[in-house]
Formats: C-alpha cells, structure tokens, sequence
C-alpha cells in the first residue's frame, strides 16, 4: 500500500458531505481562473465548460484524497489544511518567540536590580498561606526559618508572602520578587498547585526550591522543570511500594480503595487523592476504588462502604507477583 501524507489522512476523516461541498467550490474556482498553492507548487486547475458546470458530479474516492471529474482524476488540494496548519506552526514559533522575550526582559530587570543593590546579601523567600487550618501555614512555617537563620547566625534577607493557595496569585507574586532581586531561595510554596508553576520558573531561573509539600508522583521524575526541587518530606511513591509489600507480606489480593475528594472539582485534588493516586499506580492501576467527599451525610458513607465492599470480595483478585516492584 502506498505511503499517505499527512494532507490526505486529513481528507480521510472528513464526511462526504463536506467534500462534495468543498469540490463544487473547487470547480467553481477552476472556472473563475483561480489556483490552489501546495507549498511553492502551483497546481493546474482542470478546465470545465461552463455549460457543464452544472452537471459536474463529484464523488470521493475510497481513500477520500482525490476527486473523480469527468473519469479524470483531479488531486484535490487542501489549500484549509494547509493554512491551518501553516497557522499552527506560526503561532507556536511566535510562542516561542514571546516566551523567551518575556524571560529575557525578566532577567534583564532582574540584572539592573542586582547591580543598584549590589553588594547584598542573599535573599530568602517563605511561600505560604496564611490558614491556620492547613499543615504549613505561614504563622507556622515563617517562625521555623527566622529561628534556623538565627542559630546558624545566616547574614541574610527572609520575606514572606501569603499565596492564599492561589495558582495565580502566588506565581505571580514570584515574577514580582524575581524581578526586584529580592529572592535567591525559595522555601515553600506549600500548596501543590502553587508549587508546579513557581517550580518551572525557578528552574528556569536557576534558583533552588525546598517544599513540604510536592509529595505527589508528578513531581517524582527531576527533569529540566524540576531539576532545581527538595522535597523535604519525600514521595508519596513510597507509600505505595509499602502497601503492595504489606499487601504481599499477608497475602492478600484483593483491595478497593476509598479516599476524600472534593465534589467541587474547581477546588483540584485532595492529599488523600494525592497519596493513594500512588498505591493505585504501584497495583497497577487495576484496583477498585471510589471517592466521597467528606463533608456529606454519613449515612451516604455507609451506603458507600456496603457497596464498594462487595467489589472488593471480586473473583479476580490481583496478581502481585512483580507488581509494585522496581528493578534495580
């Protein structure tokens, strides 16, 4: 079978009703004179008297790439295609373009701000929100580091800034401190959808990162984005290489997972999403599992645990011979 391009993959996956569409216009701009351009290539258009315009029948091919035309095969070209994708490569290249713009007039800024205070002292900046209710607020983890700096006697700066967990508020705060020369060292954030964005800006920068938080297996792999990551409270991928050990220690192959999520799905991922999402991963991403959010009734919850415990008496009970194991 012949090789297809890409164009004509492209005609295969349109229905026959667009391509009738698209070859009367085609006739009708063979009539007016007009061209159709693949690449530098001008393509000749077939000649159709005008009192047999009317009758001109196109059908599609089997493979949909070309057009029959009075028993003449007449390469139909996808000038739409090919603006698309012509459209596609520019607007990437143009991306391209604004972001290494974008970094080279932050580095800039950043570079006459460290030459009006130069010399200076290193920089530390403490992300955090400011909720008692969470693990690492800032009120809890701000004193830890004013305490470290002082024993050790460090001569540095130590800011602080409330990120409220937002995704766009902190990393935006980031480009802030970035730009002033304010910041050498991040600590924090602690939110983990404040820490993706501001952990492949600092990579980017080339400026250090340690967290309590960034358990979660998405940032388990160090590459060029989170080259510059210290977790301080490790991965959750250990978590799940200890139960499937346990699971395999009493023998048991059959487990159904439940874990608290939020049913506002505009409020991301839960630390218990986060933590079994690598037990699930580490059984093979075969096992039962359902969520519940834990503000509901609890009469639901018991309804939940009756149902799901009849999946997990499943007669296909889980083979954990290497599942669960790493080489090397």
């Amino acid at each position: 079978m012949a090789q297809r391009s890409l164009a004509d993959l492209f005609w295969m996956g349109l229905p026959e009703q667009f391509l009738r569409g698209v070859g009367e216009k085609h006739s009708q701009a063979a009539q007016a004179g007009g061209n159709s351009l693949l690449g530098r290539r001008r393509v000749p258009q077939p000649r159709v008297p005008s009192r047999e315009a009317a009758a001109v029948r196109v059908r599609a091919t089997r493979d949909m790439s070309v057009l029959h035309h009075h028993r003449r095969r007449v390469l139909l070209v996808p000038t739409a295609w090919t603006f698309v994708a012509a459209g596609l490569m520019a607007a990437a290249a143009s991306s391209d373009q604004q972001q290494q713009a974008v970094i080279g007039r932050a580095q800039q800024m950043r570079a006459d701000s460290l030459r009006r205070a130069w010399p200076r002292v290193p920089h530390f900046l403490v992300l955090a929100p400011d909720d008692d209710g969470l693990p690492y607020a800032l009120k809890k983890v701000l004193p830890a580091v004013l305490v470290a700096v002082a024993k050790t006697q460090l001569d540095v700066v130590v800011h602080y800034y409330d990120t409220k967990c937002s995704s766009s508020n902190g990393p935006l705060s980031v480009f802030d401190y970035y730009i002033s020369g304010r910041v050498d060292v991040f600590f924090g954030p602690s939110c983990p959808y404040v820490l993706a964005p501001v952990i492949r800006y600092a990579s980017e920068w080339g400026l250090p990162l340690l967290t309590a938080a960034g358990q979660n297996e998405h940032f388990d792999t160090k590459s060029v984005y989170y080259r510059l990551l210290t977790r301080m409270n490790g991965s959750f991928s250990g978590l799940g290489q200890v139960f499937v050990e346990v699971m395999r220690q009493f023998d048991w192959t059959v487990v159904a997972l439940l874990f608290h999520q939020y049913r506002d799905n505009s409020k991301g991922h839960t630390d218990c999403y986060f933590s079994l999402s690598s037990v699930f991963s580490a059984l093979g991403k075969n096992a039962t599992h359902h969520s519940f959010d834990e503000n509901e009734d609890f009469a639901d919850i018991r309804l939940l645990l009756a149902k799901i415990s009849q999946k997990a008496r499943s007669e296909f009970p889980l083979s954990l011979g290497r599942v669960g194991r790493r080489d090397g």
